[in-house]
């Protein structure tokens, strides 16, 4: 397969992005450790790391200091010392994503349970609805799975909540 030819995926700022061309690549802002993914990688690596990129790469080597004129250097931290990127179960697929769609979040029925149910439940509730996507996104779609789970089983408790409490309500409205 020639270079041009090859789909790319990268990762940037905590996201995965892509497919994109060799020439796409080529001319967005990334820098050397930006990972990467093609066909034809068992796992994602470094773009400085793919030979159709590595001349794009090269370390560039700093003037010596001047003394007085320059900052004091601070520590260096080398590409095997920097914290690892999210490794994915699979790589992605031509067709544009490795998972299944996105669990539901109930956010607006939690909201909803927040605002005409139960106040304490419902917090929890919407907390829960929140993660679902976050961890969907980051690529967790198991823990996305039981974040949804776990919104449901919230935003039931605080029906069941609002419903227990609302002769109570009604009592205390006429006394």
């Amino acid at each position: 397969m020639e270079t041009t030819d090859y789909k790319y995926w990268i990762i940037q700022d905590g996201l995965r992005k892509g497919p994109f061309s060799y020439s796409e690549l080529r001319s967005l802002a990334v820098d050397g450790t930006t990972p990467v993914w093609r066909e034809g990688l068992a796992n994602w690596i470094a773009i400085r790391d793919l030979d159709e990129f590595r001349d794009d790469y090269r370390p560039v080597i700093p003037p010596p200091p001047v003394p007085g004129l320059n900052p004091p250097a601070r520590e260096i931290r080398h590409f095997d010392e920097a914290p690892a990127f999210r490794q994915y179960d699979s790589a992605p697929s031509s067709s544009g994503g490795d998972m299944p769609p996105m669990p539901r979040t109930y956010l607006v029925w939690n909201i909803l349970a927040l605002i005409l149910c139960c106040l304490v439940t419902g917090i929890v509730g919407l907390v829960y609805s929140s993660k679902v996507s976050t961890r969907y996104a980051s690529g967790d779609y198991q823990g996305a799975v039981k974040a949804s789970e776990t919104a449901c089983l919230w935003l039931i408790i605080s029906i069941v909540c609002g419903l227990v409490a609302l002769p109570f309500q009604v009592i205390f409205a006429f006394l």
